[in-house]
């Protein structure tokens, strides 16, 4: 499998629910709240324009294109 040697393209094309309801790209280092109420750093890379392509591009993240073309028609 292809090993990116950088998480920010992960951080990239992953969905984050606040970029999506509010229309904004986070990029930068962002404080999130955590259950316990402690909070936590996240480094976020800019993502593609418009960023509710995030929708999309998310999908293919949790296994790779292997498993796309393999559940890809005709294969």
């Amino acid at each position: 499998m292809l090993q990116i040697p950088s998480d920010a393209f992960t951080m990239g094309v992953s969905v984050i629910p606040r970029e999506i309801t509010r229309g904004v790209d986070l990029v930068g280092s962002q404080t999130v709240a955590l259950a316990d109420g402690t909070t936590a750093v996240i480094d976020e890379a800019p993502g593609p324009p418009p960023i509710w392509l995030t929708l999309f591009t998310s999908m293919f993240m949790h296994a790779g294109w292997a498993a796309s073309a393999a559940s890809s028609p005709g294969s």
